[in-house]
């Protein structure tokens, strides 16, 4: 066999291995896709029982869902270590090529670390759980908790009245009506037509007479002003439109939350 010869099949040995340890992880991902509905749901379920208590939180531990799902692989304590020890249908060999790809070596017999398996689901799980619609879905630092928070029916804040475009007062809304017909030259009611020439000509007047000083309380060397008012002497001074009121302004060491678990799950 010559050098090329033996250097394809070489490469064709390889490419079969790969395809078959691709098939192993495909397993894995399939079974894996189960386990994590089944986790939603337990987490989904606990949730509502917290909610049917009136509160308004949860912070529930991915070990204790995963006990709860038969499925999820077990774990034994070996010389202190959390180590998975059974896969049920699947086996270490399909998730270490889930984890680490089909290109990697597997050896035979290797034990898998129980928080290992956890921490490769972790974050699947809790993209999945962003789908429920919590308010907040936080994993508490150095643990396996995971803690959600939402509002009960009712807990929402009343909406900002002028927010929502309410009418105003029936004063406001006088007074604005009142100050825009003046602006626009909109003719009065009768009531105020009549008695407006009076109030003119009762304003006008002390300002005529205001004009001209009387002749003995004229000073020496000062001249006397003109009768005739200048455009802004006498004019009565315009009121301003009323102000609108402003409106209202884990992971933990496995080993401490395993302790209180006895042992395997």
């Amino acid at each position: 066999m010559s050098f090329a010869e033996a250097l394809t099949q070489i490469v064709a040995t390889k490419r079969r291995e790969s395809e078959g340890h691709e098939k192993l992880a495909e397993r894995w991902r399939a079974k894996e896709d189960q386990l994590l509905e089944q986790l939603v749901v337990a987490y989904k379920n606990r949730c509502l029982r917290e909610a049917e208590q009136l509160r308004h939180s949860a912070s529930i531990s991915f070990t204790t869902l995963c006990r709860d799902v038969d499925d999820v692989p077990r774990h034994v304590i070996t010389d202190g270590t959390y180590m998975v020890k059974d896969w049920g249908d699947c086996s270490a060999e399909c998730w270490f090529y889930a984890r680490h790809g089909a290109s990697a070596n597997w050896v035979a017999g290797s034990p898998v670390l129980y928080a290992e398996l956890l921490e490769s689901m972790m974050p699947k799980f809790l993209e999945r759980l962003k789908i429920l619609g919590f308010d907040t879905l936080t994993r508490e630092s150095g643990t396996w908790k995971v803690t959600a928070t939402w509002r009960l029916p009712g807990d929402a804040a009343p909406q900002n009245s002028s927010a929502n475009g309410a009418k105003p007062a029936n004063g406001a809304a006088n007074g604005g009506s009142a100050h825009g017909q003046a602006a626009h030259g909109s003719k009065p009611p009768n009531g105020a037509a009549a008695q407006a020439p009076a109030a003119n000509n009762m304003a006008s007047a002390p300002a005529r007479h205001a004009d001209v000083a009387p002749a003995h309380a004229q000073q020496p060397g000062k001249r006397q002003r003109s009768p005739t008012p200048t455009p802004t002497e006498g004019a009565p001074t315009e009121e301003g439109a009323p102000t609108e009121a402003g409106g209202p302004s884990e992971p933990t060491e496995l080993a401490g939350e395993g302790a209180s678990d006895g042992g395997a799950a």
